[in-house]
Formats: structure tokens, sequence, C-alpha cells
């Protein structure tokens, strides 16, 4: 650019616009002067730079840096041997936690407890639920000393069919109450629940037999 603008005051201004020589070359020293001045101030950044490279590789080298490393047995496995991706590997010593040791034992402790329990018969594991009645409550927010009935019937294509004899376990909080009933001859059960003095805000969960089939439903006292 500069150096287009020297040419042009030189060679261009005394033709086009007849000015004379002299004026031209004031013009072009101008241009001159400006080319050289950026010359210097490109210069001058450049020697800058390299001044900052050159301290900032100095102190890397006289300083004891070190990049991060990791720690523990580097152990490098033929990637023909390894696996198809060629991974190697990195041994890495894990601490070991007291705490996570406890709780583990603990949990193996609780475990065996109850393996023993059931092979000694003090405890029963629950029948898996397999839905084929239905029952239904109608209420299912009572509140103490109240009465509500739950429904059950029976699902078509199973075994359950008049004279099934049913049987009702609640849960309650401290203790369980069984309830019994018989399928009449409409295919349905109503088996009275009496609530007694039930802890407000418990969800009673209630287990359902009718021969083979059995289901679950619950109901919370208020």
């Amino acid at each position: 650019m500069f150096l287009s603008m020297f040419l042009i005051s030189v060679l261009a201004k005394p033709i086009v616009f007849r000015r004379k020589p002299p004026a031209g070359i004031v013009y072009g020293l101008a241009a001159a002067i400006c080319f050289l001045l950026f010359f210097i101030f490109q210069y001058v950044d450049y020697s800058s730079q390299q001044a900052y490279f050159k301290d900032q590789i100095e102190r890397l080298t006289t300083s004891n840096w070190q990049p991060p490393r990791v720690s523990g047995n580097v152990t490098a496995v033929n990637s023909t041997t390894a696996n198809s991706t060629g991974t190697h590997y990195i041994n890495i010593p894990m601490p070991q936690n007291q705490n996570l040791k406890d709780a583990l034992t603990a949990l193996q402790n609780d475990l065996n407890t109850l393996q023993n329990g059931i092979n000694s018969g003090k405890t029963t594991a629950k029948q898996l639920v397999n839905n084929q009645i239905t029952a239904f409550l109608d209420n299912y927010g009572p509140i103490q000393n109240s009465t509500i009935n739950l429904t059950v019937m029976g699902l078509p294509g199973t075994s359950v069919t008049p004279g099934t004899n049913v049987t009702v376990v609640c849960h309650y909080d401290k203790t369980d109450s069984t309830y019994t009933g018989t399928i009449a001859s409409n295919g349905r059960a109503v088996i009275p629940i009496k609530i007694g003095k039930a802890t407000p805000g418990y969800q009673v969960n209630v287990d359902v037999t009718a021969g083979n089939a059995n289901t679950r439903t619950s109901f919370r006292v208020q």
C-alpha cells in the first residue's frame, strides 16, 4: 500500500494533475517515511515476541517442573495378546476403606442370618403375587374404629370358582389380622375388615389368597 502511494505521488500526480515534479517528490517522501515506520513497528513487535518466548524457554529449562504422573506400576501389555484394539493397561493401587469393609461384613452377616432363619423354619419367604384374582376396597382412607369392605373376584379362566375359600391378611405396623370368606355364586366374596386402633398414616398392606390365586392391595388409616 505504501509503495503504491509512493509511485502515485512520484509518477501519477505530475502527469494527471499537471503538478510540478517537486510536489510529487514531497508526497512520495511522506509515503516512504510511513512505509519505513510500518516496517520498524513490525520488527519491534516481532523482536518482543521472540524475547518473550526465549524467556519462557529459559524458565522451563532452569526450573524443576515435571508433568503430572499417575502413581502406581505401569504394565505394558502386548497388543497381540491383550485384545484386538491393542489397549495398554495401567495398574493403579486402590486404597483400602475400612468403613466399606465393615459395611460389607455386616451385610454378609445379615444375609447369613436370614438364610439360617429360612432353613430353620423361623422365617417364611413371601409368596409371589400372580394377580389371578381382583381385590378392591370401598374405602382406601378409613378412620379408626371403622369398617371397610374388601371385594374379591376371580378372573375368567382361573381356578377361582364359587365355593373357593378366601384368606385375607392385613399387615399393620405391629400386628397382622386375618380374615376369611368364600366366593359366592356370583363369583364374589365381600369380606368386612375392622380397622380398630390402627396407626394413622401407616400404609397397611393386604395380602389376598383364593385357592392358588393371590393378589395384594393396601389402605392408609386417616
